[in-house]
């Protein structure tokens, strides 16, 4: 018997051993499988972080969708509720408005200027050699006196030229500046238009005319077409810089960049990508009509055309009356191939720059579509050289009439590295 309870208390101590060790093993196990737990809710890629998460991409969407529902919501607004034009150049300038269509709108004073299709009213902030100065009430805010300049989407830009009377404040002060040909821009008479003795020395060709004429030079597309659509919106668009290249044959109204092609005798246009935006000189004047009448071609809303005789003569008037230059005219060309510069370039801190216009008196020669006729003397007989250049080394002294302002014949197939040329834009009646 007693051995048998001694037996038993073994197999109890014994049975009590086992307990403890399997509670310290199932603590040990709890703690591990609890750091565990912690580190999969609660680690750095834990469950309440992965739902965090998940959370916040929901949101995200969310977020994302709805602002896509309030931008579809906005289009359809537009579309169904277009926001209303502006009524001025004012309103226009402070909407920042986007023009879709041909839009003719006002200045402070009442005169009218068509905005293109497809371009934006430029402002000193978005290119400081703009300058805006007429208004004294509104300073900053353009009128037609300062030249407003209007860019498109690739930044090319062009000056108004205004036609017509011209309010010059609101007390009934008006100018007239007629659409026409002249002979003479001097600041203290009226300027003349062009009579019968000067025509037979300078004139726009019809094209009826010259087709039935055995002249090669290039006339304007439809100069009846500018001069109608000039009168009827109350002016046109002149380029504001000498044209340069932009590819594929396609010219630019910006300052030129780079270096001035100075090698005379070839039609010469940059053929790679890092010549883009150099000055676009020797060209001859059947080239450049090309080349300006593809700047903006077919397009409805608006023509482009190689400066004809209208558009130049009447440019002069325009900036003789309000530049304060009252025998810009008169001004003697001021650079020669030798010393050509980039379009708009600044020189010793000066430009020719006058009514936000660069260079119509200095840099290049500019061809035009004008027809010159003088006598040569070849072979003693009348000699006709079919084509007109303006501006750069052409001075007032230069003309044999002694009256026309930047005029000068010359063979149109020359290609100089002193010529160049600039575009006109005129909105079509048929857009309107």
């Amino acid at each position: 018997m007693k051995k048998e309870k001694k037996s038993n208390k073994c197999l109890a101590k014994k049975a009590k051993g086992i307990t403890l060790i399997a509670l310290v093993v199932t603590i040990v196990v709890l703690l591990i499988l609890a750091s565990v737990s912690i580190t999969v809710v609660f680690g750095d890629n834990g469950l309440i972080e992965m739902a965090r998460k998940a959370a916040d991409k929901t949101n995200e969407a969310v977020e994302k969708d709805l602002d896509d529902i309030q931008n579809l919501t906005n289009e359809l607004n537009d579309f169904m509720h277009p926001p209303e034009p502006p009524k001025n150049i004012a309103e226009a300038i402070e909407q920042e408005y986007e023009f879709t269509q041909n839009t003719q709108l006002k200045d402070e004073f009442g005169n009218p200027v068509t905005i293109p299709a497809g371009f934006h009213i430029v402002m000193k902030k978005d290119d400081p050699t703009v300058d805006y100065n007429y208004s004294k009430t509104n300073p900053g805010t353009p009128t037609v006196q300062d030249g407003i300049v209007v860019a498109d989407k690739d930044g090319n830009q062009f000056v108004w030229i205004p036609v017509g009377e011209i309010k010059n404040d609101t007390n009934g002060k008006t100018t007239t500046i007629t659409l026409g040909r002249y002979t003479e821009f001097t600041d203290n008479e009226v300027p003349k238009t062009i009579g019968e003795t000067i025509d037979t020395l300078y004139k726009e060709e019809t094209k009826s005319e010259h087709e039935s004429s055995e002249k090669t030079n290039a006339i304007a597309k439809n100069i009846t077409d500018f001069v109608n659509n000039s009168k009827s919106n109350g002016g046109y668009y002149l380029a504001r810089y000498e044209a340069s290249y932009g590819g594929t044959n396609k010219p630019l109204s910006k300052p030129s960049e780079g270096e001035p092609e100075k090698n005379d005798g070839a039609d010469y246009a940059p053929s790679t990508d890092d010549q883009k935006g150099q000055l676009w000189n020797n060209i001859s004047q059947p080239n450049a009509s090309i080349a300006a009448q593809g700047m903006y071609e077919e397009n409805e809303n608006y023509t482009s055309d190689l400066t004809n005789s209208y558009a130049w003569d009447t440019a002069i008037v325009f900036i003789q009356k309000y530049s304060g230059d009252g025998d810009y005219s008169k001004e003697v060309g001021k650079t020669f191939s030798s010393t050509l510069r980039n379009t708009g370039a600044v020189e010793g801190g000066t430009a020719d720059k006058r009514c936000n216009i660069y260079d119509m008196a200095s840099n290049c020669s500019e061809w035009t579509t004008e027809t010159s006729f003088y006598d040569t003397e070849v072979e003693g007989e009348y000699a006709v050289e079919p084509w007109t250049r303006r501006g750069g080394s052409i001075s007032w002294e230069d003309v044999s009439t002694s009256s026309r302002s930047f005029d000068g014949g010359w063979n149109g197939n020359n290609e100089e590295s002193w010529i160049s040329f600039r575009a006109i834009l005129y909105v079509t009646l048929e857009a309107e």
